[in-house]
């Protein structure tokens, strides 16, 4: 079985330490447990990088709580990365927020 490259550019993770500095002000366990969870969902695209639903034509999105964790598929089946593109509460604007 072939991995997949899985690629959290620094904006991403930004995003991800900001979303966990938010939830740290009520409650420092949650957003620690919430980045890993965050981090465990991105990984598992090792192996599965299909496994998201297609949205939008380009990117695929993951569930993780009420978060969604967007990505993109490049490559071909024998070499595949997984862009991970944002990670955004479902109640925000989506398609603004990725400009689709």
């Amino acid at each position: 079985m072939t991995t997949c490259k899985v690629v959290i550019p620094p904006s991403v993770a930004a995003e991800i330490e900001e979303i966990g500095d938010y939830i740290a002000r009520e409650n420092p366990a949650a957003a620690k447990r919430m980045m890993q969870k965050f981090l465990d969902r991105c990984i598992s695209l090792e192996n599965f990088p299909l496994r998201g639903r297609v949205y939008k034509g380009e990117h695929r999105v993951l569930i993780e709580g009420s978060y969604l964790i967007f990505y993109r598929v490049t490559g071909k089946p024998d070499d595949m990365t997984a862009i991970i593109v944002a990670v955004i509460h479902g109640a925000r604007d989506i398609e603004k927020i990725l400009d689709i």
